[in-house]
């Protein structure tokens, strides 16, 4: 795990583009807090501070993990189906986020905005 500035962590590769990817427009990153309900990804990395981080990864918002937006705005409900390589077995979970949280986790999209059922 690395830290760009003190406080602050950042986890994968960094790279991206912006809103045009929570639109299923090509294939880089997006704040999920630019994902429309429905819409799933993959999370690539988080940059936020080091409790929250502490705390995304306890909810399992971790690298590899596929979310869905089951609700976009304030706050950010998201199902989070899985985590890495296996499959929760209780079917997941749902958890809700500050915008100031969503806006430092970053996913890679699956398909387009508004795809599957908004759970």
């Amino acid at each position: 795990m690395a830290m760009d500035r003190p406080g602050r962590e950042v986890v994968g590769d960094g790279g991206g583009e912006g809103l045009s990817r929570a639109l299923g427009v090509g294939a880089g990153r997006v704040a999920l807090c630019d994902v429309l309900a429905g819409g799933a990804g993959v999370v690539l990395e988080t940059a936020v501070g080091e409790q929250d981080g502490a705390m995304l990864r306890a909810m399992g918002l971790v690298p590899g993990a596929t979310v869905r937006v089951c609700r976009a705005g304030e706050p950010c409900i998201v199902a989070v189906l899985h985590t890495g390589a296996s499959a929760c077995a209780c079917g997941g979970s749902r958890i809700g986020l500050a915008r100031r949280l969503a806006r430092g986790v970053y996913v890679q999209p699956r398909g387009g905005a508004g795809d599957g059922p908004a759970c």
